[in-house]
């Protein structure tokens, strides 16, 4: 569960100290979408995610790109197999991220972050990737 769901269920729960409190921690971090998050619609947190994941995509696609264009025949085919697999994986488990919110506007944030977060972090493996 991202924190953006932890501060939602705390907000709902607790009432406003509480949501304001977890408002102020989420804010505090690095988030790129810490604003929209603050603003506790769903709509504008989506829209926020969107666009984190539209640049992380573009990371990725240029990183994996000029990787490709440094490697040899047995690299370049050694991270084409491990990017397939990664898509696989990534699929499943961003795909099944917030089940516990069943068809509520909390799966599809989370389902979103989670996109966001494995794309960030597969820049950064293929980055490193030798």
């Amino acid at each position: 569960m991202n924190k953006l769901s932890r501060l939602l269920i705390s907000c709902c729960i607790s009432g406003s100290l509480l949501c304001t409190v977890a408002k102020a921690a989420t804010a505090s971090g690095h988030d790129a979408c810490a604003a929209a998050e603050e603003t506790g619609v769903t709509a504008t947190i989506l829209d926020c995610l969107g666009t984190e994941n539209s640049k992380a995509d573009k990371r990725l696609n240029a990183v994996y790109k000029s990787t490709m264009a440094r490697l040899d025949a047995s690299g370049k085919e050694r991270l084409r197999n491990e990017e397939r697999q990664w898509i696989k994986v990534r699929d499943a488990k961003c795909n099944a991220a917030g089940k516990e919110f069943d068809g509520g506007s909390l799966q599809q944030v989370e389902q979103s972050s989670c996109f966001v977060d494995a794309t960030k972090e597969r820049v950064h493996a293929i980055e490193g990737f030798h």
